[in-house]
């Protein structure tokens, strides 16, 4: 059995995160969420493309944020928006359901005080033990004693420490960790099997005020989800090309084309050959389409909200003409950039050759780290 205590992230966390915080994490609260769409975008692949893994620990804080504010009661819109002290984790998969929903095995009993008590296990859960914050809020998809099949399913808000009426958290809440997974990338994350309940009571709020209904509440999470990975992929990828430019600049090897038997030529840049120029072209080209098509989205999510302000039949049309283009570009920015992402990363260890498979150079891990995308928040 593994906790926080047990869980160790890279020492540079605490430090990267303390910073981050003071100028960086107020972006991801719910007041930040009238900032253009595309200025979040622009950001949010600077970020991803420097260290992925570090982001995971405060990727869903703003469609956590999100999620409180459309569905929570003016309770939990108190006690867990705008809050810098938690971090928030998706918990949905379990060990024999997989993509699977209806397979899930984790039940809510309610008490009468409102609250429940939840018992189960889910696995593969991003950034689910560390040590950078004070507690940890979970959102926990499972069965109350009402639930008949997978559309029965309900959201609950978990803290790994329980958060008192007063705001005030103490009091261990019974989620521990009994493993971690051994992956090929990302290995910066700590990706956690998390058991809750199985040491005491378990405690959790409701989303919301009804049962049920947890798959409809938890899609305004999951698509931003998978909008975020699409981000991430764009930044990896974007890193992976840049890393390439970088590297035939400098790597000499060979001659010009039109002199290969010339005994007297200069050794040249790599980046001198065709081929190279091809493969960077074609690199540079499906990074500058992902973005495009990822600014697009953003683009259609900002006319979404603004015209959701108007009541107007028109401006109600126009939302839900956006709306509905958002929906669409969600899945194919997520499927899409994931897959090409993983092209550009391949693309890239063939540019350094031999270096691009060793470690003492970045495109390796690239490559090890972007390929979860595609598996990532549901498979392509």
């Amino acid at each position: 059995m593994q906790d926080s205590e047990t869980v160790k992230i890279p020492n540079a966390y605490s430090k990267i995160w303390e910073e981050y915080k003071k100028n960086w994490a107020p972006s991801t609260n719910a007041e930040s969420l009238r900032l253009p769409y595309v200025v979040n975008q622009m950001v949010a692949e600077m970020f991803m493309g420097t260290n992925p893994s570090f982001i995971t620990y405060n990727g869903f804080a703003k469609p956590s944020a999100q999620l409180i504010e459309h569905f929570g009661t003016h309770q939990q819109k108190k006690l867990f928006t705008n809050k810098l002290l938690s971090l928030e984790c998706l918990c949905l998969t379990e060990p024999q359901a997989g993509s699977d929903i209806s397979a899930t095995e984790t039940v809510a009993i309610k008490q009468t005080d409102g609250t429940y008590v939840l018992k189960g296990e889910k696995v593969f859960i991003s950034a689910g033990m560390h040590q950078l914050t004070n507690n940890i809020i979970y959102f926990v998809m499972a069965k109350t004693m009402q639930s008949q099949d997978m559309f029965g399913l309900s959201c609950f808000v978990v803290p790994k420490f329980w958060v008192q009426s007063d705001g005030i958290a103490n009091e261990f809440n019974n989620v521990t960790c009994m493993g971690l997974a051994d992956k090929m990338g990302f290995n910066g994350c700590a990706n956690t099997h998390l058991l809750f309940g199985h040491t005491g009571k378990c405690r959790a709020y409701l989303l919301g005020e009804k049962e049920n209904i947890g798959l409809i509440q938890l899609m305004t999470l999951m698509n931003q989800a998978r909008i975020i990975t699409g981000i991430f992929a764009l930044g990896m990828a974007s890193s992976a090309y840049l890393n390439n430019i970088q590297y035939a600049h400098g790597k000499i090897q060979g001659k010009r084309y039109a002199e290969p038997f010339n005994p007297k030529a200069p050794r040249v840049s790599i980046l001198t050959h065709y081929d190279i120029q091809r493969i960077l072209l074609e690199m540079k080209c499906n990074v500058e389409g992902c973005r495009t098509l990822i600014a697009r989205l953003a683009y259609y999510e900002s006319l979404q909200v603004h015209y959701a302000r108007f009541n107007t039949e028109t401006c109600q049309e126009k939302k839900l003409y956006y709306e509905s283009l958002v929906s669409l570009m969600t899945t194919i920015v997520k499927a899409y950039t994931s897959d090409e992402a993983w092209k550009i990363c391949e693309l890239a260890i063939q540019v350094f050759g031999g270096n691009g498979y060793i470690r003492d150079f970045p495109v390796e891990q690239y490559a090890r780290d972007v390929k979860v995308l595609s598996i990532w928040e549901g498979t392509n």
